[in-house]
């Protein structure tokens, strides 16, 4: 297991990890925030703009994401949901995050599957990139394609995905020091 020593088994372990990452993405964002903000130099060159924004899109999806965790995502529960929401969204043409929750056995993965794209493409970008295209090969990203849909492996899916994240983030911001500000991520540094 890379993010964490075995799955957690009993709903208060989960519990208490999904309020750990809940911690770990907002430092994150927080960093892609002051990151920006700051004007860094490492945003001049187009490949390193268009990483960062999806970076930015994957940091949204897995912060959306983890207050969803929890969902059943087995096929019965999955299918009435997109049903729910579908209808929802016909019907009403809005959806809120009390929807996303009412629904959270499909947005969960929706939001999942998201912030994995969003990085596979982030990852693309940082290999066109002069400066960085060689790290970004030897990045070894743990991207996720599984539909193990258990609580626990949904977590650990939402944690690999983190990682990755991070890993991206890094290439971008070298001078980040994730040891201090993410409570789990084993970073590669």
């Amino acid at each position: 297991m890379t993010a964490m020593q075995h799955e957690p088994s009993s709903l208060d372990e989960r519990m208490a990890y999904t309020l750990r990452f809940r911690y770990d993405i907002q430092s994150v964002l927080f960093e892609l925030y002051k990151f920006i903000r700051d004007k860094s130099p490492n945003l001049e060159e187009t490949p390193h703009q268009q990483a960062f924004e999806l970076i930015v899109g994957a940091a949204f999806s897995l912060w959306r994401a983890i207050f969803l965790i929890e969902a059943d995502r087995s096929w019965p529960s999955m299918s009435s949901r997109l049903e729910g929401f579908l209808h929802k969204v016909v019907t009403d043409n809005a959806i809120t995050f009390q929807d996303d929750k009412a629904n959270s056995a499909w947005t969960v993965g929706y939001y999942l599957g998201s912030a994995n794209m969003r990085l596979e493409k982030a990852h693309e970008k940082l290999l066109l990139s002069k400066q960085l295209g060689e790290e970004a090969r030897n990045a070894g990203l743990t991207l996720t394609e599984t539909w193990n849909l258990s609580d626990e492996h949904t977590l650990m899916e939402w944690r690999m995905i983190f990682e990755s994240m991070c890993t991206l983030f890094k290439l971008l911001n070298p001078d980040l020091e994730f040891k201090k500000l993410v409570t789990f991520a084993r970073v590669k540094e």
